[in-house]
């Protein structure tokens, strides 16, 4: 009954109070060790995002818990799971590759990483993260002599100018 509650009051707007009720659903399925409400709730707190207060570390465990107890299934659930848990580990991921590249000295390679680090960093509202980001592929990119990457990060800018509204853009 807690997961359909939950559903509605995100549909109703209110997502603090659905994730409310999504972490009691999940605290609940955890204490009945029903592995599939556990993955349910899980997915939900998943799907409120942001907007919900759940900080994003809190839902990551909540995935990482609900991909363990599904291990080894191949079912819908594990696939929503793991395609959830990978939205959520892969701007860490770019970061990680980011500072790799950063101690390497290799324009073009952090350039590379950049572009992963802007991919996902895309959302509703991003634009103005994405372009300090964009504008340092820019620089690298040109500094490499990688024409192609320069090209996408150029592409890459006038997006986030024409989403931010800006008459720069092209």
């Amino acid at each position: 009954l807690l997961l359909p509650l939950g559903a509605a009051l995100d549909h109703a707007g209110d997502a603090p109070a659905a994730r409310e009720v999504l972490v009691e659903a999940a605290d609940l399925a955890r204490q009945l060790g029903d592995a599939d409400g556990f993955a349910r709730a899980a997915i939900g707190t998943h799907r409120l995002g942001a907007l919900s207060g759940l900080s994003r570390d809190h839902t990551v465990r909540l995935l990482e818990e609900a991909n363990s107890n599904l291990a080894g299934q191949s079912s819908p659930l594990r696939a929503r799971v793991l395609a959830s848990l990978a939205r959520e580990r892969a701007r860490e991921i770019a970061s990680e590759a980011v500072d790799v590249a950063r101690s390497l000295d290799d324009p073009s390679t952090l350039a590379y990483g950049l572009l992963a680090l802007h991919d996902t960093s895309w959302s509703v509202g991003s634009a103005g993260e994405r372009l300090p980001i964009v504008a340092e592929m820019l620089d690298l990119a040109r500094l490499a002599g990688d024409r192609e990457l320069h090209a996408q990060a150029q592409l890459l800018k006038a997006t986030a100018l024409l989403e931010l509204g800006d008459p720069a853009a092209p």
